[in-house]
């Protein structure tokens, strides 16, 4: 809501003075009481009254969110049942000294955030965030935010796996179609933090056209193995690809197909999504480049036992974390 701009690009300055307003509207067919109203409005709500109040070059969202976290007190204090996405947890992988460290974080002041790695729920009794801190090669980071006793925004539940290409920056043939929900934008595929059916923050999705990633190691290197998680949800016109291939080279314009791997994707209607993990290969010949290939099916084929899917619309590929061991 932040980023909503009111006066469209397209126009020009004199005709941006017939706007004289912006406004917001909550749907309420599937809405079943007020209390969830106001859920669903605040804060967005405060949210909009900055954008319409102030000049775009004066906007400040890290601000913003130091000057809501006071005032959602306001809201608590009038009972209003305002909603605490906006203060959940973020976690980041880092690269820091030839060691990763994860770093976690909220937008609320003065909040505190405990959080455990052995896959139990944490509490204000388990280990408080001080500073990044190291894991083992894969972990499960769980964690809260606590102020004055009330927990805020939703738990966190996070899958990570620390690999040769953690923050390695990578190029794409194809831009992605879907980055709306991604946490960390295009470099989703190598944060870490593995994607799950639920969340789909860290999912990259590639619309029609094929994904393929490359590598530039800088330097000739040997790799052990590569792998990759895909969405398959058929009732969205999500699937998994045709087949996927990994190739080398050393200057990055000569490609060494080594492994390539056919898949079928479901045809049938699934209630619940499913990822698919692929081992693709083992190679021992130093080598700078790397390049990942998805062939996209092109448009959705009929699936069976479900009216949602229109066949023959451009069907989608969802990628998370590209592992090289």
């Amino acid at each position: 809501m932040y980023d909503y701009e009111p006066l469209p690009s397209e126009l020009t300055d004199e005709q941006n003075k017939f706007i004289l307003g912006a406004q917001g509207n909550i749907w309420t067919e599937y809405i079943a009481d007020p209390s969830r109203v106001e859920y669903m409005a605040y804060p967005r709500v405060c949210a909009l009254a900055e954008v319409v109040w102030s000049a775009k070059s004066q906007k400040n969202y890290p601000d913003f969110m130091r000057r809501l976290s006071k005032h959602i007190e306001r809201l608590a204090n009038k009972n209003v049942n305002f909603c605490t996405r906006a203060f959940d947890v973020a976690c980041k992988v880092q690269v820091s000294k030839d060691t990763v460290q994860v770093a976690l974080s909220t937008l609320l002041d003065d909040a505190k955030i405990f959080y455990t790695t052995d896959k139990s729920a944490p509490t204000e009794k388990s280990k408080l965030y001080t500073a990044p801190f190291e894991v083992g090669s894969e972990a499960n980071v769980r964690a809260i935010v606590v102020k004055n006793s009330k927990n805020y925004g939703m738990p966190m539940r996070q899958k990570l796996k620390l690999h040769t290409a953690v923050t390695k920056k990578y190029t794409l043939t194809y831009p992605p179609n879907d980055l709306e929900h991604t946490q960390n934008g295009i470099q989703a595929l190598t944060d870490g933090k593995m994607a799950t059916e639920e969340n789909m923050s860290d999912w990259v999705g590639f619309r029609k056209n094929d994904f393929e990633l490359v590598f530039d190691f800088g330097a000739p290197r040997t790799f052990s193995g590569v792998s990759l998680d895909f969405l398959n949800q058929p009732e969205k016109n999500i699937f998994t690809p045709v087949y996927v291939t990994v190739s080398t080279s050393n200057d990055g314009i000569k490609w060494l197909e080594i492994n390539r791997s056919d898949m079928e994707a479901t045809r049938e209607f699934t209630p619940s999504s499913r990822t698919t993990t692929l081992p693709m290969f083992d190679q021992s010949k130093p080598k700078r480049f790397l390049k990942i290939l998805a062939k996209n099916i092109g448009t959705t084929p009929p699936v069976k036992g479900s009216n949602n899917v229109e066949s023959q619309s451009p069907a989608w590929i969802y990628v998370d974390e590209v592992v090289v061991k």
